[in-house]
């Protein structure tokens, strides 16, 4: 399926079709690429301490009232 569309939407490129451009619209607003913010950052677990993560965050908020 990955295929199919990288060869759709390199075939875009060339043909420049109104309704197929749409959905390539409408795939990279899904799916865009973008940096992750630092808040989004505290959310990212890579090493398995998601626990430890949310507790530190409970208590910043906490601390915040």
């Amino acid at each position: 399926m990955e295929n199919k569309l990288k060869k759709l939407f390199d075939f875009q490129k060339f043909e420049g079709n109104a309704s197929l451009q749409s959905v390539i619209d409408d795939v990279h607003a899904r799916y865009a690429k973008k940096e992750l913010s630092m808040d989004d950052m505290e959310w990212v677990n890579a090493a398995g301490y998601g626990n430890e993560l949310e507790k530190k965050r409970l208590k910043l908020e906490e601390g915040k009232k």
